[in-house]
């Protein structure tokens, strides 16, 4: 619902991005469009974005999708009227096509690998995930058709994800009518989106195009573990002994480092960028919001703070010369 989402929705590209809105047809974004390295957005018609439109710093790498390996059992094509029903598990097919006015029911925990998954018009497709997560891998082509149905009864998007690899040929094309609440990564596959699909979750493209008036909702729990996946992880600890006392403590430790210390990042280069969200009075006593990276922040228009967060998490100090932030080591 635009009028209680948060303003933290992220659209992203490596690219340039294009938003258009007409005045029957509006586009809103509450949160920030980040275009790629070097690239900007370009807005035109009805469109209001409630966040920062401020460049990648950096290129981001999309990584490969790793498939399991599993041994493909012959493809189905489902025609009956009774519904299709997978109980769990794993399973690899060479292809799963769902005939007109037929229904299928994949139960998890579940892991499917198909090269194809077509939903034809009138056939309905459910992913039921309260019974557990489900992986599905498409290697080549997944085809939703206009007049299909895909219905996701949970309501968790981590519970579902969907994984196109670069190496796959064929059309990703999303044209059902669906509430999807899920996560679909196709990082080098053109993705076609219909009006009638909702996402609740996250979509990555390698192009992202929408047929039509599309609704998108971004989950923040999803950049919350994409943040902690990327934090160092403790694999095992052991005491090393030092060996003998040495009592020249005067030596230089770069020296002993063998570092040259003219060739390091000075001392103001450690901040890292960060995720800011505050709400504050200006120096024109105007009470306003900013919700971005804080590179694009101007603290000197600043009177007083209401209340800020970094990444998340909520800060009482908010003085920009002493409140917690995140550095990388320097010397």
């Amino acid at each position: 619902d635009p009028a209680t989402a948060t303003a933290k929705a992220r659209v992203a590209s490596n690219g340039q991005i294009d938003i258009n809105g007409t005045a029957t047809a509006p586009t809103t974004i509450r949160g920030s469009v980040m275009p790629g390295f070097g690239a900007t957005s370009v807005v035109t018609g009805d469109v209001q974005i409630t966040g920062t439109q401020t460049p990648a710093l950096a290129v981001t790498e999309l990584p490969e999708v790793d498939v399991p390996a599993m041994t493909q059992e012959t493809g189905v094509l489902y025609s009956r009227a009774t519904p299709l029903v997978y109980p769990g598990g794993r399973l690899a097919l060479t292809f799963l096509e769902l005939a007109p006015n037929t229904q299928a029911v994949v139960s998890g925990p579940a892991v499917l690998v198909l090269d194809r998954l077509t939903v034809q018009p009138g056939a309905e497709l459910t992913f039921d995930t309260t019974t557990g997560p489900i992986e599905l891998y498409v290697k080549d082509e997944l085809v939703l058709a206009s007049g299909s149905t895909l219905l996701t009864p949970g309501v968790s998007p981590r519970s579902l994800a969907i994984q196109i690899p670069t190496t796959a040929t064929g059309e990703v094309r999303l044209d059902a009518s669906s509430q999807f609440y899920g996560v679909l990564y196709a990082p080098g596959a053109t993705v076609t989106v219909g009006q009638g699909f909702e996402v609740f979750g996250s979509l990555v493209g390698g192009l992202v195009q929408y047929g039509g008036p599309a609704t998108l909702h971004f989950d923040e729990h999803l950049a919350d573990l994409t943040y902690e996946s990327s934090l160092p992880l403790l694999v095992s600890w052991r005491i090393l002994s030092l060996g003998s006392n040495d009592s020249n403590i005067n030596q230089d430790p770069f020296t002993i480092l063998g570092v040259d210390k003219l060739t390091l990042d000075a001392p103001y280069k450690s901040y890292e960028d960060q995720w800011l969200d505050i709400k504050y009075v200006d120096t024109s006593s105007v009470t306003r919001s900013y919700s971005g990276l804080e590179s694009g922040f101007d603290w000197t228009q600043v009177q007083s703070v209401i209340s800020a967060s970094y990444d998340g998490t909520t800060v009482t100090d908010t003085n920009p010369s002493t409140s917690t932030k995140k550095y990388r080591a320097v010397f």
